[in-house]
């Protein structure tokens, strides 16, 4: 068991959770920052980095493949959760509206699957 560490959290009750980790050793989550705020992670060689967010408070990662993609939720600056892809922070894409829900997996063909 390795400990990533925090985005700089520090009150109890506040959680860290992975979500998912690629065969290069990138594991991905969501941690919560110092102010409360949680936001999606991935984590490579002993460095955790913030995912950002889709101009709203918060995000989450919740898979990644052997191309480094990252997919999550993020939130815009209206509150409302987005599916999002990624190459890694910073800069998230928010997929297709049609894709309502949360991106669960993601394959190395770049094709992805969607819970309602």
């Amino acid at each position: 068991m390795t400990d990533l560490g925090t985005l700089g959290s520090h009150t109890a009750g506040w959680w860290n959770s992975t979500q998912g980790i690629n065969p290069s050793g990138v594991v991905v989550g969501t941690s919560y920052d110092a102010n409360g705020n949680f936001f999606g992670f991935a984590s490579a060689s002993g460095k955790m980095t913030k995912m950002g967010t889709l101009g709203g408070s918060w995000s989450q990662a919740y898979a990644t493949n052997k191309k480094g993609q990252i997919t999550g939720l993020a939130y815009t600056k209206s509150s409302i959760g987005h599916t999002y892809i990624t190459s890694g922070p910073p800069g998230l894409t928010k997929c297709p509206s049609r894709f309502k829900g949360h991106l669960v997996t993601l394959r190395d063909l770049q094709i992805a699957t969607f819970h309602r």
